[in-house]
């Protein structure tokens, strides 16, 4: 066996020496492969990971039954690791597929709860999140929605009881924004100017060190709903200044004011 690698020694350093070029060549392009599909769903990238990591592990299982399978049994070696290697892909494949099914089950929900949000059917646009939350509890997107919609119609209690699913789901820097501005227009529905300012003081020490920082939200659906006009101007005027700080709207004027705790920059502190 180590007489035949030795033999075609040349035929390896060939493929050695290409693959390199190929590498140095394609380098660029293939760090805009990696981010493209890093951007992609995470069931996508759990996908590719997956593909990427049993094929090392196949090529591994395979260079060790060249180097150490007897020359008579060699055939046979390779066979069942075919077979087995096969068997194990076929088995994930079937895996992700049904993952998928569950996606796609979950992507109409949202769409559909989102069109019943927009149409202020507030009860029915819950309904339809409680049962993306009850597949998937880590979906960030529809619980940040869902949390939303338990504030539009002050049902606080809920907002709390999954507000602790909602931090663990957390994928990037933005997602903690939204987590903020959950928690922020929890107290301030609830008119709690304390509780309030507590984590707004939190948010600004997060946002000094991520001043870039923005997050595409619609903010309009709870200004648009009874628990928003239902409370006092102060309150109302606070909340619009929390979202135009989430969205970097301020001018350096009013941000040096709000980040000095005149939150509502009309000589008024919480």
């Amino acid at each position: 066996m180590f007489q035949a690698l030795l033999q075609y020694w040349y035929g390896f350093l060939i493929a050695l020496i290409l693959g390199s070029v190929l590498t140095l060549l394609l380098r660029k392009k293939f760090k805009g492969l990696v981010k493209d599909v890093m951007s992609r769903a995470p069931l996508i990238r759990r996908y590719w990971f997956f593909v990427i990591i049993f094929s090392l592990l196949t090529t591994g299982v395979y260079v060790l039954v060249l180097l150490f399978a007897p020359v008579s049994e060699l055939n046979t070696y390779i066979n069942i690791v075919g077979q087995v290697t096969a068997l194990v892909f076929a088995i994930f494949v079937g895996y992700f597929a049904f993952l998928q099914v569950i996606e796609n089950r979950i992507d109409k929900l949202q769409d559909e709860g989102y069109t019943h949000f927009k149409a202020k059917d507030y009860s029915r646009a819950t309904k339809i999140y409680e049962q993306v939350f009850s597949i998937n509890t880590k979906n960030f997107s529809a619980l940040s929605n869902l949390l939303e919609l338990y504030l539009c119609q002050r049902d606080f209690e809920k907002v709390k009881s999954k507000l602790n699913f909602l931090e663990k789901s957390t994928l990037d820097q933005r997602d903690h924004l939204v987590v903020f501005y959950i928690k922020i227009a929890s107290f301030i529905l609830q008119e709690y100017p304390a509780e309030a300012k507590t984590v707004i003081i939190k948010l600004i020490d997060f946002k000094k060190n991520n001043r870039s920082l923005v997050i595409n939200w619609q903010f309009n659906d709870i200004k648009q709903s009874p628990a928003y006009t239902s409370i006092e101007e102060n309150f109302q005027k606070l909340f619009n200044n929390v979202t135009l700080y989430l969205q970097n709207g301020f001018s350096p004027e009013d941000l040096d004011k709000f980040e000095a705790g005149n939150y509502y920059l009309a000589g008024m502190t919480v």
